[in-house]
């Protein structure tokens, strides 16, 4: 039988509702699409973001290719993992208003962060620190197994 975590042979036919997550040595991990993903693959998918989703710069424009590669990268760990994804990674915030505007480095998040208001509410202005938003992201998904909340390191 097989269960949430277990590594699988490569070709080893899963149960439905399970799918194999890539981890990044090689092997496959069984993911429940209805049990909350193993924390090795949580770690193994933030170490496998951190690699590719990378802070550049302090403009508007120098991020649209971070976003994009925190945009893509939520999408397959949905697709690896059968479970909605909170991506958090360091990106711009905002700070100030009007004509005293500014974007500052800060950790915000991608994926299904739409999902919950006071996530969307605060990712304008970011976290101080991954901590900070893992403890949002973690207390706005609650009990929710179908959300995974992932941090880039």
């Amino acid at each position: 039988m097989i269960t949430p975590g277990v590594h699988i042979s490569a070709g080893a036919k899963l149960p439905d509702g399970f799918v194999a997550y890539p981890m990044a040595d090689g092997s496959k991990v069984a993911v429940s699409e209805s049990a909350p993903v193993p924390a090795a693959v949580i770690a193994d998918a933030g170490k496998q973001a951190g690699a590719i989703v990378k802070v550049s710069g302090s403009t508007v424009e120098s991020q649209e290719a971070v976003v994009s590669a925190a945009d893509s990268r939520a999408s397959l760990i949905n697709v690896q993992t059968g479970h909605a994804v909170v991506l958090i990674y360091r990106g711009l915030a905002v700070t100030g208003t009007g004509a005293n505007m500014s974007y500052i480095q800060a950790w915000v998040m991608r994926g299904a962060v739409s999902e919950f208001p006071t996530l969307v509410a605060g990712n304008l202005h970011g976290w101080g620190s991954a901590e900070a938003a893992q403890a949002a992201a973690t207390a706005a998904v609650g009990a929710n197994t179908s959300v995974v909340v992932v941090v880039a390191q």
